[in-house]
């Protein structure tokens, strides 16, 4: 016996139900409509607006697990924390959640684990404003990125200063 984990988008969840069904046994479904939860963000987004929430030019939103870490991302000035690692991963729509939530013109997600950079890439083309992601795989990694960090620069220019710590941090390892 096997398993698998599958996320798919669809505007037919019912022929992706018997697609999945014809192979084997499903448990686990969860579907949801991304339409309305299209909607529900950008009230949110223009609600946040109105209430005159200062704004960033690049925020930074973090995977990280547990309260130590969160507080640790959070003294760095990380906008949001999601809580997550190694066995549990955030769902793509936790981090478009999360990044469409960050005052900021553009965001830079830092996944801080590779079971997790597949979702934080998803997510880039489902948020409402422009993202990137630095492929960190550790919390280590994601902490030598917010050092260098600075919410008044463009996301291009952090994420370009956070691609260049985790390259020497990798050659100091070598």
């Amino acid at each position: 016996p096997s398993a698998l984990k599958v996320h798919v988008h669809t505007d037919d969840p019912g022929a992706a139900l018997s697609l999945g069904t014809a192979g084997g046994t499903i448990d686990g479904i969860e579907i949801a409509d991304m339409h309305r939860q299209t909607l529900q963000r950008e009230e949110r987004l223009s609600v946040g607006s109105m209430a005159g929430l200062p704004t960033l030019e690049t925020g930074i939103v973090v995977v990280a697990p547990g309260e130590g870490n969160r507080r640790l991302f959070e003294s760095l000035r990380a906008t949001r924390v999601i809580e997550g690692g190694q066995t549990m991963n955030p769902s793509t729509e936790e981090i478009v959640v999360a990044v469409d939530a960050t005052p900021a013109t553009e965001v830079i997600v830092l996944p801080n684990n590779s079971n997790v950079i597949l979702s934080a890439e998803q997510a880039v083309g489902l948020v409402n404003k422009p993202m990137r992601v630095v492929p960190t795989v550790s919390v280590q990694e994601g902490l030598a990125a917010m050092v260098s960090s600075e919410p008044e620069r463009a996301a291009d220019e952090n994420a370009a200063l956070a691609f260049l710590d985790r390259a020497l941090g990798a050659a100091r390892r070598d």
